[in-house]
């Protein structure tokens, strides 16, 4: 981890899910954070709650002031699943988070802090709207499927459904009784099912309602693509001197799965060829699924990725009932702001930039 990194040094996490190696991690158990999400009602709570710690930590002697610290908000986020990512609430915490960041600031300039100090803003998704359950579990096990039960110790299954993604879900498939990476896409059209015959997998999870994308493993760092409405596309990606090119090919009478055809500044990534991962980065940024090319095919660069990434579109969502989701590859989950200032950062706008 990066407070791994900076061994030695004052670091700190704070309400951060991510705390392996820092020096202070803060609070120790969140009680109150959690009391004020999800008992009390007050999610804009959780947010003061993790600014009071901050600011504590940088009203110390400057010496003692961490070099570096990584805080969790969450209020916008809970604010966001409970009320909506549009909803009154969750602008009144954006705009408590513009206070908290003011007076971030002049704090920093009080210590003699601020021309030495970079601070990152940054999200680890966005969020859509959405409000209907969709039980994938039973919907597969209704055609026949049987799925991993609650049980541990029940190994009479044939598909692992982790969905944990609110917004989708991987598939784990298994084949002659284990799971192993899956070389072909077509052999999910014949999965076991309770009732003797080999049923056609990937039309089963076509045909629900719910469905936006299935993305299935198509050997080594290649994936089959599928939208609901059944067009398909081949994603296939090599690496060369740490940059990664993939090629996007699909059938023109068909139709392309993720309407980049429709835009003709993307017609020259659309020529079967590969294209460098920056290429389809840049050209993709304002498309309605942004960079999902590459995303779609980075799911299946390790083992453990699962043999098939189901997305659920709008107004759907797994797990439990919420007003807004995220997980999907929709660009409001996956645009978020990423504002940096410091000392030796011009100011001014920039070209779009890929999480790792």
């Amino acid at each position: 981890s990066i407070f791994e990194l900076l061994k030695g040094y004052p670091t700190a996490a704070v309400y951060s899910s991510f705390y392996k190696g820092a020096k202070t991690v803060l609070p120790g158990v969140p009680i109150k954070a959690l009391w004020s999400a999800y008992i009390s009602g007050r999610e804009e709570h959780v947010d003061v709650l993790a600014y009071k710690e901050l600011s504590k930590l940088f009203k110390a002697d400057r010496y003692d002031i961490p070099r570096y610290t990584m805080v969790g908000l969450y209020s916008s986020d809970i604010s966001g699943h409970k009320y909506g990512p549009d909803s009154k609430q969750v602008q009144e915490v954006l705009v408590q988070f513009d206070i908290f960041l003011k007076d971030f600031v002049d704090q920093l300039k009080k210590q003699g802090l601020a021309d030495k100090t970079y601070i990152i803003v940054t999200a680890d998704h966005g969020m859509h709207k959405t409000g209907k359950l969709f039980k994938l579990q039973k919907g597969l096990e209704d055609k026949g499927f049987t799925l991993k039960p609650k049980s541990p110790n029940d190994n009479k299954y044939t598909i692992f459904a982790a969905g944990r993604g609110v917004a989708s879900s991987h598939l784990y498939i298994k084949r002659d009784g284990v799971f192993k990476p899956l070389d072909k896409a077509e052999l999910l059209r014949k999965v076991p099912a309770r009732w003797g015959e080999p049923t056609d997998l990937i039309n089963t999870i076509l045909a629900m309602d719910a469905t936006e994308f299935l993305v299935v493993r198509n050997g080594e760092r290649n994936a089959r693509l599928f939208n609901h409405d059944g067009k398909s596309a081949d994603i296939n990606c090599f690496n060369i001197d740490y940059t990664e090119y993939c090629s996007y090919i699909f059938d023109p009478l068909l139709g392309d799965p993720l309407g980049y055809s429709s835009n003709e500044k993307l017609r020259h990534l659309l020529d079967g060829r590969p294209h460098s991962s920056l290429e389809w980065k840049k050209a993709t940024a304002d498309e309605v699924y942004p960079d999902a090319v590459v995303n779609f095919a980075q799911i299946f660069f390790d083992s453990r990725g699962g043999d098939a990434f189901m997305t659920i579109r709008a107004p759907y969502g797994l797990r439990t009932m919420k007003k807004g989701n995220h997980g999907g590859i929709i660009d409001q989950d996956m645009r978020v702001p990423f504002m940096v200032s410091g000392p030796t950062v011009p100011k001014g706008k920039f070209n779009t930039a890929r999480p790792m």
